[in-house]
Formats: structure tokens, C-alpha cells, sequence
């Protein structure tokens, strides 16, 4: 899985946009192409960012009151705790730009954001997952049916990227990406059928928990599709990496950061 690009720029100036008028019922307001806000506090910032980055914005302003210049380190550390607790996040963000402008006892921190996917190309996703699960799912079905649905729709109708550039949902959906876009379409999938489910992401791989039975479990549609060299892909669907106790990845080779994901025993 391609890591994604950070870039700081530090400056100390004053940033010549000016802000809107302050609105209680919306965390940021809009001016021009620009999510803006202000934040009082650290803790505020931190929360502001995050929301904007559940919304895949693509610039954002917000401004915070403080005694002296945000660190890079700092804002550095507020971005890996939001990508920390917000899977989706992580795994859609190729690029971050950040310029940090101080004045007048004021942090204006600019971000410019770039994700794996165009917004047109999200918003297709969102529109076609419907109509696949409607094509997969049928009354009477229990979780594992529909899990098992879902799993292989994946395995069956996605290619592994070896040119290692379909990073996306979009991508998965018209038939070729990495592991990456593997788990995006099918986190995608499992929550338009109403599963709850986390996205997994290591330094190289990519794959799904999911909720089921009150318990968690693993599925890893790249792992189940594999390539033979020389060839095609292989007769039927594998399931060795489907709902998948913690313990059972870990034989599959499978290493994440077990502290940052719920248990599946």
C-alpha cells in the first residue's frame, strides 16, 4: 500500500483572506473553494480536522488563538492521532500540504488535502453500491450469506493491480486495484448492507474487520484473490482469509498494530 506524501510549510504572515462571520450550527464555513474555521482551543482544532477530513475536503483554513507559532511537530501529531481513529481517513489520503502562517497572537493553518479519489468518483461509488448489493443480496439471507456475498463479489470482479496504481474503491469497481482499493470497496459494500466494519491498515497491506454475532472477524479479499504467475485466476473462490480470528491472520502472516483495532477472538 503506497504511503501517503506529507508536506509542512511554515511561515509567519498574515493570511490575507478574511474569515466569514461566525455560524453556531456549522463547524466551518465556505469562502471560495475553502472550508474555514475557528477554533478556541487545541482540543477544538483537532476535533475541526478531523470533521473536515471525514467530509474529504480538499483546502481548509482554520484559525487558532495561541501564544506563540503552531509547531510543525505538533500539528504533526494531531494529524497522526486523527488518522489513528479514522481507518477511512487513512486509507483514502494520498497527499497532505500544511502551511502554518502566525500574527497578532493568531495560528492560521492552511491545508491542502489530496485523496485517492476525485469527489465525482466517491459520489459514483456511493450511487453503484446500492445496485450491486441488490444484484447480491436477496430476502432470507443471514449475516454469513450476505457476508459471504459480499466477499465474493469482490473476489470475483476485481483484479490485482500489478501496475500498483488502482489505490480506490472507484477503481476496484471497474475491475482492477491493490489491496487498497480491495478494502475500500469492500468496507463500501459491507456498510451499504449495514454491517458495522473497520478498514485494517498495515505498512504494506490492507484488508477488513467486520462485525458480525456480536464478534469481530477479518476478511481479506486481496488475500483471497490470488494471481497464479504465468496465468489467470485460479478455479473458485478462496475464503482463507474470511471471518478470520485475530490468531488466524496472524498464522496467515498478516502483522498490524493490534492496540489500534478491536479484538476478533
Amino acid at each position: 500500500m503506497k504511503r501517503r506524501a506529507v508536506c509542512f510549510l511554515i511561515a509567519t504572515m498574515i493570511l490575507i483572506l478574511s474569515p466569514p462571520a461566525a455560524t453556531p450550527s456549522q463547524q466551518w464555513e465556505r469562502v471560495g473553494d475553502a472550508a474555514w474555521a475557528e477554533a478556541k482551543s487545541i482540543e477544538g482544532f483537532e476535533e475541526i480536522l478531523g470533521n473536515m477530513l471525514d467530509a474529504f475536503e480538499e483546502h481548509a483554513v482554520i484559525r487558532l488563538p495561541m501564544e506563540s507559532c503552531l509547531e510543525e511537530d505538533e500539528l504533526g501529531q494531531i494529524l497522526d492521532r486523527i488518522y489513528y481513529r479514522r481507518d477511512l481517513v487513512a486509507a483514502s489520503l494520498s497527499r497532505m500540504e500544511a502551511t502554518i502562517r502566525f500574527a497578532s497572537g493568531v495560528n492560521t493553518v492552511e491545508f491542502l488535502f489530496t485523496w485517492i479519489e476525485t469527489r465525482r468518483q466517491r459520489e459514483e461509488v456511493q450511487q453503484k453500491v446500492p445496485d450491486i448489493l441488490s444484484s447480491i443480496l436477496h430476502p432470507g439471507m443471514t449475516e454469513r450469506q450476505k457476508l459471504e456475498a459480499i466477499h465474493d463479489h469482490v473476489v470475483s470482479t476485481v483484479n490485482y493491480d500489478d501496475a500498483m496504481l488502482g489505490r480506490g474503491a472507484w477503481e476496484a469497481m471497474r475491475g482492477r486495484a491493490v489491496c487498497q482499493g480491495y478494502a475500500l470497496l469492500t468496507g463500501a459494500l459491507l456498510a451499504g448492507a449495514g454491517f458495522e466494519n473497520r478498514i485494517v491498515l498495515s505498512d504494506d497491506h490492507a484488508w477488513n474487520l467486520v462485525l458480525t454475532g456480536g464478534a469481530w472477524r477479518h476478511i481479506d479479499t486481496a488475500f483471497d484473490d490470488p494471481i497464479i504467475i504465468g496465468g489467470g485466476k485460479p478455479s473458485g473462490i478462496s475464503r482463507e482469509a474470511f471471518l478470520k480470528t485475530d490468531a488466524r491472520m496472524s498464522a496467515l502472516g498478516h502483522r498490524w498494530d493490534e492496540a489500534r483495532y478491536p479484538a476478533a477472538r
